[in-house]
């Protein structure tokens, strides 16, 4: 293999790319084979079936199976990095001298091995991951769950406390690099990866409001919710909820509501069609933790975006959506907006921004120059 090698341990099978996490993942792989970088991928997930689609990409794929634990919160690394180790990896890992690139704290285990510490080693900052914890134990209302977050919270903050400063972290905000840097790492903001080229959204009338997202996910489900509590009973317009593997008690609250349509697990290339003929989409996060791919989704796909101010936050995104800070503002934006035209000139401004700022072809060379 060439000079240009790389090898990437990720927490999941990065295809196909159906949530947030997975498609920054799956098209930075993506661009990394564009760019001539060959990839030696690492994938910790449970039952993995192997992907052809990612034998196209990669040169090597090595599969494992993520560790089972009866004890949560056992030990001082966190449960979800412990049970990302592999005796295997450590060992595959060892045989080059090729770097290393860790998608989270999540699959960096081995990041302080004196068995690679001469090797050059970068990190994915998806998130600031113990403040992600911080945020499901406040909004937990299930007692064991939620002293299940709040150990997950204390053990991330010591793995990022005690992770070696030669490790070069990519961060996904420009806040989280700046965090970074204050705690001594070298950081480089490298934005989000994400399967858009083109702003394809069109100024044709949309049907319905849409509320899209991973739905086992608490942060997703907490904003449907948060839509059927607080506004849906004042709105009279048809609405479609969209996701991946939407919890029981969500099903049956939405299954006594009229006009909604429930669409579970659809492929890609359905929720880009769901979202294209939305007129509104609306997106709501209790956390300002990284950044929401949705939002990025949404703007490059969809018409019009109504956000409240945390899903924006940290991005230059804002300009680019409808912002709300309670209920009843949102309730009157979709008054305004559900039979409001979606013009060319929103459209070009779109492109601009976000040519800009989310390019991958342009981005991936920020990786590519550090290899």
């Amino acid at each position: 293999m060439n000079s240009k090698t790389v090898h990437i341990i990720t927490f999941d099978t990065p295809f196909p790319p159906d949530y947030g996490g997975n498609q920054d993942v799956f098209y930075r792989l993506k661009a990394l084979k564009e760019a001539q970088v060959q990839i030696i991928l690492h994938i910790f997930a449970s039952n993995s079936k192997k992907s052809e689609e990612l034998t196209k990409i990669c040169a090597e794929i090595y599969y494992y199976e993520k560790k089972k634990y009866k004890n949560l919160i056992f030990g001082k690394m966190p449960y979800r990095t412990a049970l990302r180790s592999d005796k295997h990896l450590l060992k595959r890992l060892t045989q080059d001298d090729f770097p290393l690139f860790f998608e989270g704290l999540h699959c960096a285990y081995y990041a302080n091995f004196p068995e690679l510490a001469h090797r050059k080693k970068f990190l994915r900052a998806h998130n600031i991951e113990h403040e992600y914890m911080r945020h499901l134990a406040k909004g937990e209302k299930n007692l064991l769950k939620k002293l299940y977050y709040l150990y997950e919270y204390q053990r991330f903050k010591w793995q990022e406390n005690h992770l070696n400063f030669s490790v070069f972290v990519f961060a996904i905000t420009e806040n989280n690099q700046t965090y970074f840097h204050k705690k001594g790492f070298q950081a480089e903001y490298l934005p989000v990866f994400h399967p858009n080229k083109t702003v394809t959204n069109n100024s044709k009338s949309g049907k319905y409001i849409l509320i899209h997202g991973n739905m086992s996910v608490p942060e997703n489900y907490r904003a449907v919710n948060y839509f059927l509590t607080k506004i849906y009973s004042k709105i009279d317009f048809p609405l479609k909820i969209a996701g991946k593997n939407p919890p029981k008690w969500l099903k049956n609250k939405i299954s006594k509501l009229p006009e909604i349509d429930l669409v579970e697990n659809c492929t890609e290339e359905k929720m880009r069609l769901l979202v294209s003929e939305a007129q509104i989409l609306f997106l709501y996060t209790e956390q300002t933790t990284g950044i929401k791919l949705k939002l990025i989704n949404s703007l490059f796909q969809g018409k019009h975006v109504i956000a409240n101010e945390k899903m924006t936050e940290n991005t230059d995104l804002e300009t680019l959506c409808h912002w709300f800070h309670t209920a009843e503002e949102a309730i009157q934006l979709i008054e305004k907006l559900k039979n409001t035209p979606f013009t060319q000139e929103e459209i070009e401004k779109r492109k601009k921004l976000l040519y800009k700022e989310f390019s991958n072809s342009e981005n991936v060379k920020k990786i590519v120059k550090k290899l």
